[in-house]
């Protein structure tokens, strides 16, 4: 077994942490089997470290350490210096295996595995995206994406600051695995369709008319008639695989949802349509929202009902 070293310890308290055990002065390792830091109990080394001549380098091991000075192998064979965060003034010479090397000090690192339950490699990653500017949020779907999808961190950060971290995540959830479908979760399958001729073919959510604002009015107990086709965001082909609905919301008082039902597939006229009563309804105004369970994406109408 090998020797934990603990020379020139300045600090009694934190023994078992990087950020409050420091060890000054310069380190000669001058015999072979010594351990100088391990996982959770690492030391800030501020001194120089050396590996005499004729050592076996590869029986040292350097690790989960925060390093601020020289590491020199002198010694025989390859040094692991693997797992240590080499801060100002630190540097390597020789022989010195010091890959993978901690982008932040042990510390945080150790901080991230027990918060995120991440083993370090992908603590590495993590704090290796923090450091590009990410939230933790944003950097956790990068991770996602790439651990289920195969995307290089590349194109995984191109697709969170297109659609934002919530929608890609939001996509990833629905899309269940299956990659092929996060596309189709990202974009949303193309509405084409009227309500009463206020929505027309690709105008998506209310037509023109500035947000907010009413696009269509209906004495109470008039009948609102909707028919819509979707398409594939990819293909371009309409498709009659999703499953649609419509929620609609009260919203001149305090929201409140007075009606959520699905919206059925006409076979004979190739749409999906459903034709709403009003008669139930106090007049007021009303938000539209025709959305479907594939994509968790909305169109949006606002309409007023007036008394009779």
């Amino acid at each position: 077994m090998g020797v934990l070293v603990v020379a020139h310890q300045v600090s009694e308290a934190g023994i078992d942490s990087a950020c409050t055990t420091h060890l000054t002065g310069n380190m000669a390792l001058n015999a072979a089997g010594i351990l100088l830091g391990k996982m959770g109990n690492g030391f800030s080394i501020h001194g120089n470290i050396d590996v005499g001549g004729g050592v076996d380098a590869s029986t040292i091991h350097i690790n989960w350490n925060n390093l601020y000075g020289i590491v020199t192998n002198g010694g025989l064979n390859t040094l692991d210096a693997t797992y240590n965060y080499w801060g100002a003034g630190s540097g390597r010479v020789g022989d010195i295996d010091y890959r993978p090397f901690l982008p932040v000090n042990v510390c945080r690192l150790l901080t991230y595995m027990d918060e995120y339950k991440m083993d370090p490699l992908d603590a590495i990653e993590f704090a290796d995206l923090i450091l590009d500017g990410f939230s933790a949020n944003e950097a956790l779907v990068i991770m996602a994406l790439g651990k289920i999808c195969g995307l290089s961190t590349r194109e995984a950060a191109v697709l969170i600051t297109e659609y934002g971290w919530i929608a890609v995540h939001n996509a990833l959830l629905m899309a269940n695995g299956d990659c092929e479908k996060l596309v189709t979760r990202l974009l949303g399958f193309g509405f084409a369709g009227t309500i009463d001729g206020i929505l027309d073919g690709g105008s998506g959510a209310g037509g023109a008319s500035g947000e907010g604002e009413i696009e269509g009015t209906y004495g109470q107990g008039e009948t609102i008639h909707l028919s819509f086709t979707l398409t594939d965001p990819i293909t371009g082909e309409v498709t009659i695989d999703p499953t649609a609905n419509l929620t609609i919301v009260r919203v001149d008082e305090e929201p409140v949802v007075v009606y959520w039902g699905m919206i059925p597939y006409d076979p004979e006229t190739g749409q999906y349509s459903l034709d709403i009563d009003t008669s139930g309804f106090a007049p007021g105004i009303y938000d539209l929202y025709i959305g479907t369970s594939s994509d968790g994406h909305n169109h949006q109408v606002r309409v007023e009902i007036t008394a009779p």
